[in-house]
């Protein structure tokens, strides 16, 4: 756990260290008015989320037609895992983003000042459905759990990459791998996003079904929901308390515009 937090800090310092340089917005302050919240989260993921996955790994058990996957070489499988498991998070993320699921998933987009904590800021139902039903899906069949941990690395460093307040898009590279600039457009206030970029980490996804969206030259103006109640313990109740009810952002595709 401490080294976590000392992994978290030390990727925070550095990525405000770039900020200095390349920020989205110059004028967001380091110590924002939510990040006490967001390490809430942070905590959270630590003690809870990540004994969840766990939990997951440990239960479930190959059944015998799948033993061929779990021969592959760990690269190979670790390989599959990462572009299936995108595919998967793909269709999820689109799926919150409809009335069913909407409100557990806008306390993702409640925050307006976005940075690397913004990326654990998740209600513990989109992190079970979001996170804990692909895991229990490729290890159904048959990929090795180790394969998951060899990827903890790359999910860490994409995670604390696409919600940076960095202005980068990769230039060309923009349609091979999620940038900041990629994710910040998802995280637009209404009207300006959120039905865009869903994919985590291959904006493939998104270019295959229309709702990729990065303009060159543009920034969104603002970022997050403000119908979302502040504070954790409200964010926790929200999707449960029928006066804070809150319609699911439009679901318009947006035209491709490179």
């Amino acid at each position: 756990m401490i080294a976590a937090i000392a992994l978290e800090l030390i990727a925070f310092a550095l990525f405000s260290a770039i900020g200095f340089v390349f920020a989205d917005r110059k004028d967001q302050p380091l110590f924002r008015r939510d990040l006490i919240d967001d390490a809430v989260y942070f905590l959270l993921g630590l003690l809870v989320y990540s004994k969840i996955t766990g939990w997951i790994m440990a239960s479930i058990h190959w059944p015998a037609g799948a033993a061929l996957v779990g021969r592959w070489p760990l690269w190979l499988q670790a390989a599959v895992v990462l572009v299936v498991y995108d595919a998967c998070q793909y269709a999820l993320h689109r799926w919150f983003h409809g009335e069913a699921l909407w409100r557990y998933h806008a306390v993702h987009h409640s925050a307006e000042e976005i940075d690397i904590f913004t990326s654990f800021r998740q209600h513990p139902v989109n992190f079970i459905v979001y996170a804990g039903a692909p895991t229990a899906l490729l290890l159904l069949a048959g990929f090795s759990p180790a394969a998951f941990l060899a990827l903890a690395p790359i999910n860490f460093v994409m995670g604390a990459l696409t919600h940076a307040n960095l202005n980068w898009t990769w230039g060309p590279l923009r349609y091979v791998v999620a940038s900041p600039m990629f994710h910040r457009w998802h995280h637009a206030d209404l009207g300006t996003g959120r039905s865009c970029n869903y994919a985590p980490n291959f904006p493939i996804f998104d270019l295959m079904f229309g709702t990729f969206y990065m303009p060159k030259g543009e920034r969104p103006k603002a970022y997050g929901f403000p119908d979302a109640p502040k504070g954790v313990h409200r964010q926790m109740l929200y999707p449960f308390v029928p006066d804070h009810q809150a319609a699911a952002p439009a679901r318009d595709t947006l035209i491709l515009n490179p």
